[in-house]
């Protein structure tokens, strides 16, 4: 505990009331040289009184199981409020914090002193996010001061406003995608809040954040096992209005793991790409978008031929009669692993409508991405030559492709939380 002392009539009394109601482990006295002479020793001797016993700790000091000791710091700037804030704070850091102390078990009284004193105190502890802000009050007599024995404390928690703050922040982070700084974030606040209700809330953001970036890793099993967790809290999932978007995602989740060359990939691989558009990472973002071509042609041979990229059955083309044509076509190149244009060509011997990729959009965004220095070149991609293509992309190829494409779109748009105390 860090404790103003002021002087006056009586002021003694709440004081010790407010060490006997907290019963701290150490108490660091702020005192002026006429508090320490005049306010203090009657502190002592009413403790003395109650059982609990005082001492000044020093290095040499053997401090009794029963006593609780103390430090004093005498501090004259009693008018000074900018001072006294700037010599709390370092009497705080130096006294209280190095001696092992963490910002949440500090609490700091404020029932005496001057203006300064306390207003200085109070703007040290928000400053340093202590736990407790606290002062005794009671009945008053007709000298305007609070009569012995009626005293009660009131108690004010500054880390619920701190925690909230930084739960905004992840919030916040969380929104913008920005996976990676929240969870650093709550590592921090897992670190300082203790409250075992604030590190449940702390352990649910967590799941939640290590699920979704997972998921944007292309981890969904990982993601899976995050976000379960996170769905068994359901307190929380009715806090954040989260419990249906949750469901939605293990619902897709489970497909794509079931099946790597699922449809609900292609989608998801979209919008992973429309994040990172959205993030302003737009070289990204176009080298996903291309990657999402080249993933189209290999779950269609896949799904509609039992044929992958990386080994093109050779009898199945020649059953259909369209062997020499291949043949033609890749000349001297392997026949059974292709790359993009390749696996396009075949799936149009194969009879798939995919004339789209040879219109002059997609030639033209495919040249944006070959000379980008993501592929093979130097040119940055801006923002309107990204934008073309995730449009292009939306409105022209994958309604062709995905069946229902629009309707499934809403699994894979990662959830907005609404900040809420």
């Amino acid at each position: 505990m860090v404790m103003t002392v002021g002087t006056g009539k009586d002021v003694w009394h709440g004081l010790a009331y407010s060490i006997e109601n907290a019963n701290p482990d150490f108490v660091l006295f702020l005192v002026t040289r006429e508090s320490m002479e005049k306010t203090l020793p009657l502190i002592k001797a009413e403790l003395e009184r109650q059982g609990i016993g005082l001492v000044e700790y020093t290095r040499n000091t053997a401090i009794p199981e029963d006593a609780i000791p103390y430090i004093l710091v005498e501090d004259n700037n009693i008018n000074n409020t900018e001072k006294l804030l700037e010599n709390y704070r370092k009497y705080i850091e130096k006294y209280v914090l190095r001696r092992g102390y963490s910002p949440g078990e500090i609490s700091v009284d404020i029932t005496s002193g001057t203006k300064a004193m306390s207003s200085a105190l109070v703007f040290v502890a928000l400053e340093l996010e202590l736990n407790e802000v606290r002062y005794v009050e009671g009945e008053r007599g007709k000298d305007g001061r609070v009569t012995p024995g009626t005293e009660r404390v009131v108690s004010q928690k500054p880390l619920r406003i701190f925690f909230e703050k930084r739960k905004g922040e992840v919030i916040l982070y969380f929104n913008k995608f920005l996976f990676e700084s929240a969870l650093t974030l709550l590592g921090q606040m897992e670190e300082e809040f203790v409250n075992p209700e604030r590190r449940r809330e702390i352990e649910f953001l967590t799941h939640l954040v290590k699920g979704f970036k997972k998921w944007d890793l292309f981890d969904f099993t990982g993601a899976m096992d995050e976000l379960k967790k996170a769905n068994e809290m359901e307190d929380f999932l009715k806090k954040y209005r989260l419990k249906k978007k949750l469901e939605i995602a293990l619902g897709t989740l489970r497909k794509e793991i079931d099946n790597p060359y699922s449809y609900y990939r292609v989608v998801d691989l979209f919008y992973n790409g429309k994040r990172r558009f959205m993030m302003g990472r737009y070289d990204d973002a176009v080298a996903r978008f291309y990657r999402l071509l080249e993933y189209i042609a290999q779950c269609v041979l896949k799904n509609e031929h039992k044929m992958e990229t990386g080994e093109i059955d050779l009898e199945k083309l020649k059953e259909k009669g369209i062997y020499e044509k291949w043949l033609e076509f890749r000349k001297n190149a392997d026949l059974q692993r292709v790359g993009l244009q390749g696996a396009y060509y075949l799936l149009g011997l194969l009879g798939e409508p995919v004339d789209w990729t040879n219109s002059e959009e997609v030639r033209r965004f495919l040249h944006q991405r070959n000379y980008s220095i993501l592929a093979h070149g130097f040119v940055p991609i801006d923002k309107e030559k990204a934008g073309a293509f995730m449009e292009y992309l939306e409105r022209e190829i994958l309604p062709k492709v995905v069946e229902n494409f629009k309707r499934l779109s809403k699994n894979f748009e990662f959830p907005q939380i609404e900040v809420r105390p």
